[in-house]
Formats: C-alpha cells, structure tokens, sequence
C-alpha cells in the first residue's frame, strides 16, 4: 500500500469546504461570545469534521478534543458518539493509529451502554480502515463485514458500495504476490 491511508475520505471542492470553515469559524466565536456551550459544542465538532479531509488533522483534533469535553459535560451522548468517530479518523490521519482504535472502541462500547447504534456502520468502517493501515487485515475484515451487515439492514447504498469497495480491495491485498 503506497498511500499511508486505506482509502482515504476526501473532498472534490476544497474551495467550498474553505468558505464553509470560514462560515463556522465566525458562528463558532458568536457562541463562544454568547457563552452558548450547545452550540459551541456541535460547531467544534463541524469543524473538526471538515478540517480533516483538507489534510488539518491536528486543528481537527484540536476543535473535537474541545467538542468531546463539551458533550460530556452537557450530556449529549449521541453528539459525544460522533465526535469520538471523528476524533479517531483525525488521530488516524495524524499516525497516531492506536490511539485511533481506541476512541473507535470508546464509542462502540458507548454506543451500547446508550442504546445508541446510528453511528456503528461507520464506527466499524473506520476503525475497519485503520486496522488496514496498522496491518491486522482479518480485524479489517471483520469490521468491514460487521459494518457491511448494518449498512444492507438499514439501507444505505452509497455507503453499502463504499464498504463493498473497502472488501474489494482487501481481498486484492490478501491475494496479492
């Protein structure tokens, strides 16, 4: 694998995802004026979200290390379930893969103690994708299939596809000279 990253999210219009940061950035210090925690929280989390296709993991980090802090505090147990996924995709992509692993398994176990399961078909496609990276291809495999299971059940075609490639292009890997 030359790239560093199994397949890697990225965005096309870099130029509108900018404008889009700016955007946030502004409502983002409003809030923060306002002393809006709520807000604060779920615009951290927007931020961190689109800063990391735009190769800025480490600002991403940084908002959803802020957001993370926020949803635990205010209680929001479905937001703190999402910030975890995107906190580990930015770990990910700064290298730090088993940090990564663990906030995936953080958010799994907590989606559970919730009864919370809308983020799990991501939550093991991720952490599915960072075990490619760190070389364990049947934990890959497992959570791909997992992943696979809960995307055909709920329906969800672009991303059924999505891990349907993921396979793919792991059996080429396990198969390959």
């Amino acid at each position: 694998m030359s790239d560093p990253f199994f397949q890697r999210y990225r965005v096309e219009d870099k130029a509108s995802l900018g404008q889009r940061i700016d955007i946030l950035r502004a409502r983002l210090a409003t809030a923060m004026k306002a002393g809006d925690a709520a807000e604060t929280m779920r615009l951290e989390n927007q931020l961190g979200f689109d800063l990391t296709p735009l190769d800025r993991e480490a600002e991403a980090a940084a908002h959803l290390e802020t957001a993370l802090g926020l949803a635990r505090r205010l209680a929001d147990k479905p937001l703190e379930i999402e910030i975890l996924l995107n906190l580990g995709t930015a770990r990910q992509y700064l290298g730090e893969r088993d940090v990564a692993q663990e906030l995936f398994r953080t958010a799994l176990t907590k989606s559970s103690e919730y009864n919370l399961h809308d983020q799990d078909d991501f939550l093991l496609h991720h952490q599915g994708r960072c075990y490619v990276e760190q070389g364990d291809l049947a934990a890959a495999r497992r959570c791909f299939e997992q992943a696979l299971e809960l995307r055909r059940k709920i329906g969800k075609p672009r991303f059924i596809d999505s891990t349907q490639r993921a396979l793919a292009a792991l059996d080429e890997m396990e198969h390959a000279p």
